[in-house]
């Protein structure tokens, strides 16, 4: 049973899956466009503004994929923790990474804060599988599937 389904959100409110409104893209062949990070506290940011990522980049950048500013990206191993977030640049992440992108008129900041709720973060983690020694991976599968509350 999902977490989700315990919590009591107003009777007006809309359910929809997260692949509904935030489709799962992948767009490669822009690797001229500056690498991305995803970090826990700070979601999507420029591998250049940090200096303690010391993941290596690949050696064909054409094979990242691209993201655009309001992208949902999410890091499969470090989702259960926050590992994701609503980007503000362009720029390219590694093809590990699973990249949403909200359509119509989903505010993607909502979905950056509503994802990072207790109850959304304990279904991450419930749905994810362990991977020793600190890690848990999860599928699109999974994530395209958990219910986002909409008002």
């Amino acid at each position: 049973m999902s977490v989700l389904e315990s919590v009591a959100y107003p009777a007006a409110w809309t359910r929809v899956p997260l692949g509904v409104i935030a489709p799962r893209v992948s767009e490669v062949g822009y690797g001229a466009l500056e690498p991305l990070s995803v970090f826990l506290n700070e979601g999507v940011v420029p591998r250049s503004s940090r200096d303690d990522n010391h993941n290596q980049l690949g050696s064909d950048l054409e094979k990242y994929q691209r993201v655009l500013p309001g992208d949902l990206v999410f890091n499969k191993l470090r989702t259960w923790q926050g590992g994701f977030g609503v980007s503000a640049h362009v720029g390219v992440v590694s093809p590990a990474y699973f990249i949403g992108r909200p359509t119509g008129s989903v505010v993607p900041r909502y979905l950056h804060h509503f994802m990072r709720s207790e109850p959304v973060l304990a279904e991450l983690t419930r749905l994810s599988k362990w991977m020793p020694p600190s890690q848990f991976d999860i599928g699109w599968d999974d994530i395209r599937n958990v219910v986002i509350a909409l008002p």
